[in-house]
């Protein structure tokens, strides 16, 4: 079945040159049997998973198929061809029928060629992100979650450092659910919510419905592991603070700092701070600061401001 699942393509090395054949997955011969929750795809028999990452038997020259030619700059080929020879390494057949172990390799080695070329993080993460489902594929539990976390840290500093095509392509949402599931999925269940719910207070971010519906859902899942997860700890009563009209006279450097605090927010969270969440930040700050004020409550702090 595998055997007749499998066909063989001849390619080009854009770095070496090399010509070297490779062996693909027919379409036909994949049976999708469920999708996770961080994209890993579920087949029935072969896995093209295992296939994905394409490496070039001369120079070791790895990366994912739909990138291996067309992913490369001039500058990139430059660095391969000078900094790959002398980390040339002994490989199993990575060529022909692979298992698990062996696409491992395949993916380690697409991470040397990242790492030399000094490709964007969004890259680096999604290569770990691979890594981790064949770990998770073969019951490494220990070792999936390893690539978990390097995957997600990578995903969060190309999130709000990078910018670039492979962003665009895989989409501000997409981006952030990855995130945030990531985080659930590691235990990190305040950061998954947080995740989460930047998209969905962010009206002006398009989803597409079946991520809308994945979000809502996983987002839902966070919360209720997170609350068993805190249970038995003692929490803290939070008071739900009522939207508030309040007229305050700012000085100029005042306004500008307050301007600012709003602006960053926004840029950080997608979201505006609330009037309310203001009044109640600086409620608590003079009640620290001023005891003997003994603020209360709004009323309260209209007073002392109206003095």
């Amino acid at each position: 079945m595998a055997k007749k699942a499998l066909f063989e393509q001849k390619i080009t090395c854009p770095v070496c040159e090399n010509g070297f054949t490779i062996t693909r997955v027919r379409s036909s011969a994949c049976f999708v049997l469920r999708r996770e929750s961080d994209f890993r795809v579920k087949y029935r028999d072969l896995d093209p998973l295992l296939y994905s990452i394409w490496v070039c038997p001369n120079c070791q020259y790895a990366n994912m198929e739909n990138e291996f030619v067309k992913g490369l700059s001039e500058n990139d080929k430059k660095k391969l061809k000078t900094e790959l020879p002398p980390l040339k390494s002994s490989e199993p057949d990575l060529w022909h029928e692979r298992t698990p172990e062996t696409a491992l390799r395949a993916v380690h080695l697409a991470l040397r060629s990242a790492i030399i070329r000094q490709a964007p993080a969004i890259v680096m993460a999604g290569l770990f992100l691979r890594g981790s489902w064949i770990f998770r594929e073969i019951g490494n539990t220990e070792m999936e979650k390893e690539f978990l976390g390097k995957a997600k840290r990578l995903y969060e500093y190309s999130f709000e450092k990078e910018s670039n095509r492979y962003l665009e392509q895989m989409g501000q949402a997409r981006v952030m659910y990855l995130i945030g599931e990531l985080n659930r999925k590691l235990g990190n269940f305040d950061d998954a919510v947080r995740w989460f719910s930047r998209i969905l207070s962010n009206r002006n971010m398009v989803v597409e419905p079946d991520l809308q519906r994945l979000i809502r859902d996983q987002w839902e899942v966070a919360r209720e592991e997170h609350k068993k997860g805190s249970a038995g700890e003692p929490q803290e009563e939070k008071k739900e603070m009522k939207p508030v009209e309040i007229s305050i006279v700012l000085g100029h450097e005042q306004a500008e700092w307050l301007k600012h605090v709003v602006q960053r927010s926004f840029e950080y969270h997608g979201a505006r701070i609330e009037d309310a969440e203001i009044i109640k930040v600086i409620i608590e700050l003079l009640a620290e600061k001023y005891p003997d004020l003994a603020l209360k409550s709004v009323e309260e702090l209209k007073n002392l401001l109206a003095v």
